[in-house]
């Protein structure tokens, strides 16, 4: 858990430090293989925001929810 903690926080200093995503959004990779996650998210530049939209586990197909 506080790995991906750590990771999170770390889109306070580097917001773009994710892969492009779909619709403008993008990706953080944290961890590795089955104990692995990714999470969405977005970045508003004008506000310096990040606003964390899902985080799955890599072996998951999609993220779920709307």
């Amino acid at each position: 858990m506080s790995e991906i903690l750590d990771a999170l926080q770390l889109l306070a200093l580097h917001p773009r430090i994710g892969r492009p995503a779909t619709a403008g959004l993008r990706e953080l990779v944290i961890g590795r293989g089955s104990r692995g996650y990714v999470a969405l998210y977005g970045y508003d530049d004008a506000r310096d925001e990040v606003l964390v939209a899902a985080l799955r586990g890599q072996r998951e197909a999609g993220y779920s929810g709307g």
